[in-house]
Formats: C-alpha cells, sequence, structure tokens
C-alpha cells in the first residue's frame, strides 16, 4: 500500500500517518492490523495520542474482540492519555458486542464505569449512553442504570432518543417501566428522524472530537 511505499521511499512516518492507517484498519474491524500498525507506531518512537488509542479500541469493537479493547484501554490509562467520548463509545461497544466471561463482567464494568466518569458530561451523548446503561443492567446494577437513564433524559439532545429507551428497558427496575414508556410514546409520536438516533448530546463530539489531554 502507499504507506508501504512511502516507509520504502526512505520517508519518516509520523502520528498522523499511523492514526490514518490504524483508522483505515478499524474501519474493517481488522484488530489485529490495527494493533501492528500501533506496536510499530510504539516501536518508532512516536507517542500515541487520544485518537490513536480510541481508534485501535474502535477497531476492537468493530471486531467484537472485548480483551483487546480492555487491554488497549489499561495501556491508555497506564500512559497518562485522557479519554473523550469517541473512547468511551468504542469501549462500550466492545464490551458489549465482546463475549466477556461472566466471572469477569464486574470488573470490566467497573473499568467502563471509571472510562464514563472520566470522560466531562456535557460531552456524554446518544452513543455513550445506551452501552453504559446496558451494561450497568447486565452486571445487575439496575437502580444505576436508571439513575443513568434520567441523566440522560436532562443530557441528550433531541430527547427522548430510542436507543437509550431501548437500553433501559432491558436495563432498568420492571417499577420503572411506566417513567420509560411515558419518554417511548414521545418518540413514536415524533416526525420521522427527529427522536431516532440522531447525534445527541449538548456540546458533544463523537468520532474525531475534542478530548482532554493529549491527542
Amino acid at each position: 500500500g502507499q504507506f508501504e511505499k512511502m516507509v520504502a521511499a526512505g520517508l519518516e512516518p509520523n502520528v498522523v500517518t499511523y492514526n490514518t492507517v490504524i483508522h483505515a484498519y478499524a474501519q474493517t474491524g481488522d484488530s489485529k492490523a490495527a494493533l501492528g500498525q500501533f506496536e510499530k507506531m510504539v516501536a518508532a518512537g512516536l507517542e500515541p495520542t487520544v485518537v490513536t488509542y480510541s481508534t485501535v479500541i474502535k477497531a476492537c469493537a468493530k471486531a467484537k474482540d472485548a480483551r483487546c479493547a480492555v487491554v488497549t484501554l489499561a495501556r491508555m490509562e497506564a500512559a497518562g492519555v485522557l479519554p473523550n467520548a469517541f473512547t468511551c463509545s468504542s469501549f462500550l461497544g466492545a464490551v458489549i458486542a465482546g463475549a466477556v466471561p461472566a466471572r469477569q463482567l464486574p470488573a470490566v464494568a467497573a473499568q467502563a464505569e471509571r472510562l464514563f466518569r472520566a470522560v466531562p458530561l456535557s460531552d456524554h451523548n446518544g452513543y455513550t449512553y445506551p452501552p453504559m446503561i446496558t451494561l450497568l443492567g447486565r452486571v445487575g446494577r439496575r437502580e444505576d442504570a436508571l439513575a443513568l437513564f434520567r441523566q440522560a433524559a436532562q443530557r441528550v439532545s433531541p430527547w427522548p432518543n430510542d436507543h437509550v429507551i431501548r437500553a433501559a428497558r432491558s436495563a432498568c427496575p420492571a417499577s420503572a417501566r411506566a417513567e420509560i414508556d411515558s419518554a417511548a410514546a414521545v418518540v413514536r409520536a415524533a416526525p420521522p428522524g427527529l427522536a431516532r438516533g440522531r447525534r445527541g448530546g449538548r456540546g458533544a463530539r463523537h468520532a474525531g472530537g475534542r478530548g482532554r489531554g493529549r491527542r
């Protein structure tokens, strides 16, 4: 490919170059190749950024490889690189889609919750709330899932958001069903496209969005 030709010509790849190549592998869900480029980047003495780590985690999510995401996030935390909403949604997507063994799920949920709380509240959106609510439900923390659903109701725009509502229905206590159904009724009455999965979060950004710390 063009990357190999550039290296063969004696041109030095930089952080942007590696991030671009990793992104291409992430798009196809080739987590092994994405991790391979990540390791080459580190071996070249370049410092991975939040975009680098987040894109590798996205590749893990596409491949439904939760272990890859867990290990990559741990490396990101150890390097002191702060996450953004894209990191969060990608990691949660990997955990929800991947086959996390039941005995490991509480620890992974705790790691996900730390990540979720590390992202500024104003950056959370219709991509970060649903999988976090779902994960809390999977580990039996239904009241916490309900609290997060209520927070989403205050933060996600447009609201109601049917992705959040579907997550809440599966994760929240049965006693909250009337509250959730009330929000769902508004979704059903909304014009097509108004409340159905539009990118949300007041002030939020998703892929390529701003993250705190090094990039």
